[in-house]
This record gives structure tokens, sequence and C-alpha cells, in this order.
């Protein structure tokens, strides 16, 4: 079973914490003359996606549990609402440790990065 954010978490990004690029499915060879040869590798691809979530110390608190605990350290995949709010949900999974730091003029929050792939 497919773990899911928790409802106690933030449910969408910070607006400027959402970023990606397109998935690499295109496998290119050099040639010594003309252009390069390329081919497509596969058509399924995880596709990069970087988060960012505004978390006061209570959520900070859940999050680790919820990445240590249900995640097995970030090892299994789970369910976040989509980032760009439009009522779906995509499977994503850890590519990194999760990254945090202070927000200037709120003691108690931290802005937590999230580096994922999203599931074909």
């Amino acid at each position: 079973m497919t773990a899911v954010w928790p409802l106690t978490l933030p449910q969408y990004p910070l607006g400027t914490g959402v970023g990606g690029k397109g998935p690499a499915t295109v496998l290119r060879t050099e040639m010594d003359a003309g252009p390069a040869k390329a081919r497509r590798r596969f058509t399924a691809a995880v596709r990069p996606l970087t988060v960012t979530y505004r978390m006061d110390d209570d959520e900070f608190a859940a999050f680790s549990v919820f990445v240590d605990a249900t995640l097995a350290g970030g090892a299994l995949e789970f369910l976040i609402p989509d980032p760009w709010a439009t009522g779906g949900t995509f499977t994503v999974r850890l590519t990194s440790a999760y990254e945090w730091r202070g927000v200037a003029g709120l003691d108690s929050h931290r802005d937590v990065s999230l580096a994922l792939e999203i599931m074909p």
C-alpha cells in the first residue's frame, strides 16, 4: 500500500517553491563527424520535481516521523497532492535527503525542500 502525504502537513508548496524538468527518455551518441544520433530509450520515465513547503515546529516534527518511519528513511513511494493544485495526486519518491532552512522573522518556521521524482 502506498503511503499518503499526511493531512497534518502543508498540502501545497510555496508558490515559488515548485520546479522540475521533463523526463530524460532519449539516448544520444556523439559521432566522429556530423550530428549526434538520438533514439528513444523508453516511453515511461520518472520526471524530476522539486518542492518547498513552509512548516512550523509541529509540522516539521510530523514530517520527520513520516519520512523516517512511514517512508523507511525516504526509500518508499508516497502520494502527494498535485503541487499545481489541480485536484489530482502524484506518486513520488525522494531522490535525496530533504533540506531545510530557517525563515527570517519566523523563528518557529522553516522552509523544507524536497527533491522528488514523479513515478510513471
